[in-house]
C-alpha cells in the first residue's frame, strides 16, 4: 500500500469518467396519495445505474416517506434550505 500523495489530479478534463445526473427538485404540494403517486411513476422508469444517477429532492417534510417508496436505484437527496 502505498502512501505517497499525489501532486496533481489523476489524468486530465477530458480523461476522467464521468456519470451523467439526473436531477429533479421535486415540490410536494399535494397529499400523500399524489406523493405515492408521483412515486410510482418514477418507479417505472428504466435506466441503467452503471451509466447515469437520478437523484429527487422532495420537501424535507416527505423525505421518509419518498425514500421508503422509491426504487433503490433513485436517490433521495435533501434540499439545501440556506
Amino acid at each position: 500500500m502505498s502512501t505517497e500523495v499525489q501532486e496533481k489530479a489523476e489524468g486530465g478534463f477530458c480523461e476522467v469518467k464521468r456519470i451523467p445526473i439526473v436531477a429533479g427538485n421535486w415540490e410536494s404540494r399535494g397529499d400523500l396519495e399524489s406523493l405515492f403517486f408521483a412515486s410510482n411513476n418514477l418507479n417505472m422508469m428504466h435506466f441503467d445505474p452503471g451509466t447515469m444517477q437520478v437523484l429527487v429532492a422532495p420537501s424535507d417534510l416527505h423525505l421518509m416517506e419518498v425514500s421508503q417508496t422509491v426504487n433503490k436505484n433513485i436517490n433521495v437527496i435533501a434540499k439545501n434550505m440556506s
